[in-house]
């Protein structure tokens, strides 16, 4: 049987973790380590965190690090992965609550199907809205997740094939997940948070890998972000990281085959997102261009590699 290793991230909130740990001790398989990095937390919110933490080491089989540093999301677990060397990898929120089976049903889908590098249960929100059935990518190059906020019904209980699966809660193949990669790591650290699911994805699709969602393994995300249509209360940060992030991706994984063929889906949508963030985030676009001048040699070596 693979070995797996859970990497939980947690930085802003201690409240969450007593349901998720509970949940983790009720799962039917518990053979795995659990990595815990506290990621940047604030003085107080570290001690918050570390008391729960505590409170549970001894019944659950765990390692504990600090980072003064918040490494964001991506850098944060990349970081986890280069300290072990696990067949499977589970990235673990700080706000879910996984059902009893969410563990096996993941660790034997994967064991079964060895063309699968990604797989993830049904995401649901504690008012039974779909919170992720999965990831969809449009004409357009929007990557969203499928169902977001529709409730909950009576759905397909068999796995299906996906463009991608949410970072909430995914297992992933190590083997899949360095093979497609130009430089061996789980996350381009760069990416800090959001649309590292995405950038995942695309590479797991070139190689090619399959990502699946299985739907009877059911987790409850406690989202503390809710995307607004209007960016109401979207802070700065999480603005300029979502839109420069996609732009990255763009820029690495779409040929110019790619662009010719969908550009007439892709440029409207580009242009209008670009006019909507100039109104309500202005100060993202500067922000974006420079840090992407920046960091332009290695988008073209990863593009070189992947188109």
């Amino acid at each position: 049987m693979a070995d797996v290793v859970l990497q939980l991230l947690t930085h802003g909130r201690a409240d969450t973790l007593p349901a998720l740990f509970e949940s983790l001790l009720a799962q039917s398989d518990r053979e795995w380590t659990l990595k815990v990095l506290v990621n940047g937390a604030a003085d107080s919110i570290r001690e918050e965190i570390l008391e729960v933490v505590d409170s549970h080491r001894t019944r659950l089989s765990m390692t504990v690090d600090v980072s003064e540093e918040n490494l964001g999301f991506a850098g944060g677990h990349q970081w986890l992965f280069e300290r072990h060397d696990a067949s499977y990898v589970l990235l673990v929120n700080d706000d879910v609550v996984l059902a009893p089976d969410y563990l096996a049903q993941l660790r034997r889908y994967l064991d079964e199907h060895p063309r699968v590098a990604a797989v993830s249960g049904k995401l649901v929100r504690p008012d039974g809205r779909v919170d992720s059935l999965g990831l969809q990518l449009s004409l357009s190059g929007k990557v969203s997740n499928i169902a977001e906020g529709e409730m909950d019904g009576a759905g397909t209980t068999q796995p299906y094939k996906v463009f991608g699966v949410a970072g909430t809660l995914p297992m992933l193949r190590r083997e899949a997940v360095v093979q497609a990669s130009h430089d061996g790591r789980l996350f381009d650290p760069a990416f800090g948070s959001y649309k590292e699911d995405v950038e995942l994805a695309f590479r797991l699709r070139l190689e090619p890998w399959d990502s699946i969602i299985v739907p009877t393994a059911v987790a409850v995300h406690h989202r503390t972000f809710r995307r607004s249509r209007l960016h109401r209360g979207v802070s700065f940060y999480a603005a300029a990281h979502s839109y420069r992030n996609h732009l990255w991706n763009l820029l690495t994984f779409y040929s110019w085959t790619d662009y010719l063929r969908r550009g007439w889906a892709i440029l409207p949508f580009e242009c209008a997102k670009l006019a909507f963030l100039l109104v309500t985030h202005p100060r993202v676009i500067p922000w974006v261009f420079s840090t992407t001048a920046d960091h332009w040699r290695i988008l073209m070596a990863k593009r070189r590699h992947f188109v």
